[in-house]
């Protein structure tokens, strides 16, 4: 069952823009084909400064500065009509699953995951 969020769904409740995310599903495999993925987000709004590399602290003459941040464009080239990948789910004893519900019921609790919408989420 899916854990219930209090933001009524409504995303990331810090709403940052910059956050990079990976998904990871978790469920059984024809039992809900709602089931949840969980989210990991990163916050990249935060330029890289030098004086954070500590190796640099050592070499300060040989390392004069960090280049900049470049945009990387990426094209997901989808077929349309062409159906989501079907694979059995990574398989967990019943402590293991009950560990990991615990934790995902937390997390959605304070917001960071919600339930996949996503056709191309966990089957």
């Amino acid at each position: 069952r899916s854990p219930k969020l209090e933001n009524g769904n409504q995303g990331n409740r810090a709403g940052n823009g910059n956050a990079m995310t990976r998904a990871y599903a978790v469920g059984t495999a024809g039992t809900n084909p709602n089931s949840n993925v969980a989210m990991e987000a990163e916050d990249e709004s935060k330029e890289k400064r030098l004086e954070d590399v500590p190796i640099v602290q050592d070499f300060p003459e040989d390392l004069p500065g960090i280049p900049p941040t470049r945009r990387v464009e990426f094209q997901n080239g989808l077929v349309p009509g062409v159906a989501p990948v079907a694979r059995a789910p990574y398989r967990l004893t019943s402590s293991e699953m009950k560990e990991l519900w615990d934790q995902l019921k937390e997390l959605a609790d304070k917001g960071f995951i919600r339930p996949s919408s996503s056709p191309w989420g966990a089957l």
